[in-house]
């Protein structure tokens, strides 16, 4: 009976939806930093490499690519992640978005909200966590980039944008925030898999 199953499974797979090779992947997050900085990777032999070819030879299929809001320092801002997003489709590897959030930096211990949402109320945040997925997806989608996953959030074991979405003190908050993002994603990308990390 478990060998019936079996095939009854692989062949239900083959006839109702192409099986999905598994996910293999690395956040890149920092690749042009790195690069900007001269940092080098060299394969096995010492050959230096392009980063995401060199993970490719390895194996690796997918990434997951960062964006903040408005960082200071530019790295894993909308135009940087655009970038490495593209390179990434250039390669022929599937694309985790991982929205943080915040202009740095987030996670179980730090939900810091990004500067420009600092004086909004819970309302306020849910139209900003829209906005700014919307706003990246769009870029994204307008330079034949097509994300397999987005990642609302980063490290919400406690919520996301404290305290309004800090699910110890506001769970009914921290769900509104994370329906915003995912109903944006999936405005720009209805068939994109949605996250909660």
């Amino acid at each position: 009976m478990t060998l019936l199953r079996t095939v009854f499974s692989l062949v239900s797979c083959l006839a109702l939806r192409p099986c999905a090779e598994p996910a293999r992947g690395a956040d890149v997050s920092w690749l042009t930093q790195m690069e900007a900085n001269g940092r080098v990777l060299r394969d096995s032999a010492g050959t230096p490499r392009d980063q995401l070819d060199l993970l490719k030879s390895y194996g690796i299929n997918s990434v997951r690519l960062r964006v903040w809001v408005n960082p200071d320092s530019g790295w894993c801002n909308k135009a940087d992640l655009l970038t490495k997003a593209i390179r990434a489709r250039k390669q022929g590897m599937r694309i985790m978005i991982n929205f943080h959030y915040s202009d740095t930096w987030v996670d179980p211990g730090v939900q810091g909200k990004p500067a420009a949402w600092a004086g909004h109320d819970l309302a306020g945040l849910v139209k900003d966590v829209a906005a700014h997925t919307s706003e990246v997806l769009t870029t994204l989608r307008d330079s034949g980039v097509t994300p397999e996953w987005v990642q609302i959030g980063n490290e919400t074991n406690d919520g996301m944008l404290w305290q309004e979405g800090r699910a110890t003190v506001n769970m009914a908050g921290f769900a509104s925030l994370i329906q915003s993002g995912s109903k944006a994603a999936k405005a720009i990308f209805p068939q994109i898999k949605v996250v909660v990390h």
